[in-house]
């Protein structure tokens, strides 16, 4: 019944340039300009509840729970519990966590879904495929399926000099069943 701000303006969720900016492109075309800043862009709790993790373009962090719970903890102290994963060679825009604890995020440069184990530390493409145009939202159905949004961002004003050139329309698709392969 009550909520409290944590991590506000935080280093791992403030916006800045990506650290690796050669992974924060659509197909060949790079993203990032001298004034291209971005935060945490999505979110996702593990199927027990114990961790938070959230993506920056490039960045996946995590924390457990209890420590944004803790009230005795102040924002300074946070910083030993925040673990920062290996840097991605692909730019995420959304996040969602299977039922067996995997992170499944949209991979905005391959025009693709990823997995990504906490246990093994690795990265494995799921889907891929030229419709899956920026991936942004995912979200998973009770029989296993993956849903993504094909938001085709990298065309809208922002990224083309203030000309939308999204073709309708926009999809939201669905992957079959990803399994344990």
């Amino acid at each position: 019944g009550t909520t409290r701000r944590v991590l506000d303006d935080h280093p791992p969720v403030r916006a800045g340039p990506p650290a690796s900016p050669e992974a924060f492109r659509v197909g060949d075309t790079s993203l990032v300009s001298p004034d291209f800043r971005i935060g945490a862009t999505a979110a996702a709790r593990s199927p027990d509840g114990a961790t938070v993790y959230w993506t920056k373009p490039d960045t996946l962090c995590s924390i457990p729970s209890g420590a944004l719970r803790d009230e005795s903890l102040r924002p300074g102290d946070l910083d030993r519990f925040i673990h920062s994963w290996p840097r991605r060679d692909f730019a995420a825009d959304g996040i969602d966590q299977d039922n067996q604890g995997r992170l499944v995020m949209t991979d905005v440069t391959n025009n693709a879904v990823t997995r990504f184990d906490p246990a093994s530390g690795e990265y494995e493409r799921i889907a891929s495929d030229p419709r899956i145009d920026w991936p942004d939202g995912i979200a998973f159905a009770i029989d296993g399926s993956c849903y993504v949004t094909a938001s085709q961002m990298h065309r809208s004003g922002m990224f083309d000099g203030g000309a939308d050139r999204r073709p309708p329309p926009f999809a939201v698709l669905r992957c079959a069943p990803v399994g344990d392969s």
